[in-house]
């Protein structure tokens, strides 16, 4: 199976307005931002800050060019030094998170339709494609019987599917701690696939 036979797909996304699938891409980042690299935290609670500004403005109003550039090129160095380690994937992890965020904050820019659901649904799927580079490296558990990839791409593509419903709800967030507690970020048992 592939990433496209998990992924949330546009149609989904059709009950969103703008504001709701900019927070929604904002929880995609918070549930992966276990795998912030090291000494990112201020840029990342910046750029979650931003996101959450950005919900309630005119596309574009919020700047975000420079922060999501610093995001990328931390987590891209984060991959680069772990490259070849036994920590690789890790790297790679890190990589997918600060892609996820810098893609939410990209998306700012985007007025609502057809190009707004490409953008979060890209930021989805970078923060979809941590828990399989874990389970292809042989870091997370799956009940017998079960493929470890599939089991945990499943569980997080289900939260983030779960997080729609409560999304829809909140078309203009004044803070990260609404964003945040909007919703569990994830659902009772769909965290079986995290690392050991």
């Amino acid at each position: 199976m592939t990433l496209k036979a998990w992924a949330v797909k546009p149609g989904e996304l059709r009950r969103l307005t703008r504001g709701p699938r900019l927070v929604w891409a904002a929880r995609c980042a918070m549930r992966v931002e276990a795998w912030r690299p090291p000494g990112v935290e201020a840029d990342w609670d910046a750029g979650l800050a931003r996101v959450v500004a950005a919900v309630a403005a005119a596309p574009g109003n919020v700047e975000v060019a420079a922060l999501a550039r610093a995001l990328n090129d931390r987590g891209a160095r984060a991959s680069n030094q772990r490259d070849g380690t036994a920590d690789e994937a890790v790297g790679r992890c890190m990589n997918y998170a600060t892609q996820a965020l810098a893609g939410a904050l990209a998306a700012t820019a985007v007025a609502d339709g057809p190009a707004l659901a490409k953008a979060v649904i890209d930021v989805a799927k970078l923060a979809g494609s941590i828990p399989a580079v874990l389970a292809h490296a042989g870091q997370t558990e799956a009940p017998p019987g079960h493929d470890r990839v599939a089991f945990a791409a499943l569980a997080v593509w289900g939260a983030m599917r779960a997080d729609l419903a409560a999304c829809a709800t909140l078309a203009a967030p004044s803070t990260v701690a609404a964003v945040r507690g909007l919703a569990p970020l994830w659902p009772p048992g769909s965290q079986a696939w995290l690392p050991r």
